[in-house]
């Protein structure tokens, strides 16, 4: 997906987030394999998609977003 998505820098973080975030509402092993990766991230990419993931208590918010600008 990262480099796929090179060509939107700037927002490609929304855009992988809201993809993960559809995948995860509907498998339970994508939303805890996703909370473990992003406890720790491995470059700025995702880094910015925790930003976009992890809500104020430090939880997995999956639900679709109503704003992705």
């Amino acid at each position: 997906m990262k480099d796929n998505n090179r060509k939107f820098e700037g927002f490609a973080h929304n855009l992988i987030a809201e993809s993960l975030k559809r995948w995860a509402q509907n498998s339970n092993f994508v939303a805890d394999k996703l909370r473990e990766r992003l406890k720790w991230p491995v470059d700025e990419l995702d880094r910015k998609i925790g930003e976009v993931m992890i809500d104020s208590f430090g939880k997995l918010d999956i639900r679709k977003s109503k704003n992705i600008a």
